[in-house]
């Protein structure tokens, strides 16, 4: 008995007032008064068509997958979408080369490759 150490009331006090800032800090869910998930819309700069980004709960943030900034890491594309219909002609058409030029690593382009071939995209 004499060999277990016990804790007192102050550091578990202590250890709680340090996670707290934390979970405060936490980004929060865009959401409306009546707490629903406020939906978010773009417009593709391909074809002008207005769609719907997902919300990923897991990052606490809108899907990514349709942003080309996300891609390219270019400021200049930081707000440009485009739809998933869009994407895929790109990546299945004859300027299919050009566009993965401009990615900014292999990771990526990999990763655009996958979303299509699991028709996430």
């Amino acid at each position: 008995m004499s060999d277990m150490k016990v804790k007192s009331k102050s550091k578990k006090k202590n250890k709680i007032n340090n996670i707290r800032p934390v979970i405060i800090e936490k980004e929060t869910k865009p959401t409306d008064e009546n707490s629903c998930l406020i939906p978010r819309s773009e417009i593709c700069f391909n074809c002008g068509e207005k769609f719907w980004l997902k919300f990923s709960f897991s990052q606490h943030k809108y899907s990514l997958k349709n942003n080309l900034f996300y891609y390219t890491g270019k400021e200049e594309d930081r707000d440009r979408f485009f739809c998933s219909p869009c994407l895929r002609g790109i990546y299945f058409s004859d300027q299919r080369q050009e566009f993965l030029a401009n990615f900014k690593n292999l990771s990526m382009r990999n990763r655009l490759t996958s979303y299509i071939a699991r028709n996430i995209i």
